[in-house]
């Protein structure tokens, strides 16, 4: 016999499935005056792995977030690979002054598991607190006697968690005193 040679050959391509998406939240504004009375809100959350999903359900303690509006969504309820999904809210600000964090968190399941991310973003609630200081005595008064003047301090700005006996008025005819 003749030898027989082969320039057979043959591969086998296994496909791995890479379920991941990205949570981002954002805020409206960097910082946001307190007489806006809210902040908004906006979570962009991107699949990011190399098969669909099934569509994102959201959780945010402060925020009722609305959408999902999309990019890529062909309207069939799927999550595909390389969509963005868009949801808004807003939160109010009343009585909160300074930084404020927001936190959503997400839960996409991919057969059997369940995929959690969660995105957080912050933004500076800016107070303008003024007071208005209003002092009142007697008319005249004579020689030698006590006066007494009354002290009446408000809030003209906005509010400023202040307490009680933290506010110092000075008097450079009386002295301090501790409201």
């Amino acid at each position: 016999g003749e030898a027989v040679t082969s320039n057979n050959t043959s591969s086998v391509t296994t496909f791995v499935r890479c379920p991941d998406y990205t949570v981002v939240k954002s805020p409206g504004a960097a910082t946001v005056p307190y007489s806006a009375g809210s902040v908004s809100w906006s979570v962009a959350v991107t699949n990011t792995g190399n098969v669909d999903l099934a569509m994102p359900t959201l959780t945010d303690a402060t925020v009722s977030l609305s959408g999902p509006t999309s990019s890529g969504d062909a309207g069939d309820g799927v999550f595909s690979i390389g969509e963005v999904l868009t949801y808004t809210g807003t939160e109010q600000i009343a009585g909160r002054c300074g930084q404020i964090a927001n936190t959503v968190s997400a839960v996409v399941v991919d057969g059997q598991v369940q995929i959690s991310r969660q995105g957080t973003a912050t933004t500076t609630v800016v107070c303008t607190p003024d007071v208005a200081i209003q002092k009142t005595g007697p008319q005249s008064v004579d020689f030698g006697d006590t006066i007494t003047y009354a002290v009446n301090v408000t809030s003209v700005g906005d509010p400023l968690p202040i307490a009680r006996g933290d506010l110092v008025v000075t008097d450079p005819k009386v002295g301090a005193g501790q409201l």
